[in-house]
């Protein structure tokens, strides 16, 4: 599979490789991320190939994908579901318990309740108070309504507008709780 699409699109694979002199050696990173998703999709289209050809293929069946990147072996597992507009990978799994349905769906409620839901009012208040003490927007981000996680981007980004005489002093607390 990975012949063909190195026939066909080299330049997705690794940009620029025309640049690369001959007789050179060159350092690249994989991109798991990419690998997956190139088997899954490898996998959806065997499997409409196969029904298409009549073969018997259950599309509904669970999927295991054993693939090694970079020497760490990996297996991959997720159903094939049927929907309106063909088949499609769903509940996509990992070995090591990796849930991306779950973690998806976690990260948009969460990202969808506001500051006072997920701290508290009282924490939301304080957060709101700084930021508009720093954000040079006209405050929306500053709005307890919000996610904490927004009003805490606008208050780094207000704290980083202003030069270090007149920082107040959470915007060096900020600073310090992001460093490493």
């Amino acid at each position: 599979m990975s012949e063909i699409f190195v026939d066909r699109f080299r330049e997705l694979l690794l940009p620029s490789t025309a640049q690369i002199a001959s007789d050179s050696m060159l350092a690249v990173e994989v991109d798991r991320g990419f690998v997956e998703a190139f088997l899954v999709g490898a996998n959806q289209e065997l499997n409409r190939e196969l029904l298409w050809r009549g073969l018997p293929a259950d599309g509904r069946a669970t999927v295991q994908a054993r693939f090694t990147v970079a020497g760490d072996a990996r297996v991959e597992t997720w159903e094939m579901i049927e929907t309106p507009h063909g088949w499609r990978a769903d509940n996509i799994r990992s070995g090591d318990g990796y849930d991306l349905r779950q973690s998806a769906t976690e990260e948009i409620r969460v990202a969808s309740l506001s500051c006072a839901q997920t701290r508290g009012a009282e924490e939301a208040a304080r957060l709101v108070t700084q930021c508009t003490q720093v954000s040079p927007a006209t405050h929306p981000p500053c709005n307890a309504a919000n996610s904490c996680a927004m009003i805490e981007a606008e208050i780094r980004r207000g704290c980083g507008f202003l030069d270090a005489a007149h920082q107040p002093a959470f915007c060096n607390q900020a600073t310090d709780e992001d460093a490493p």
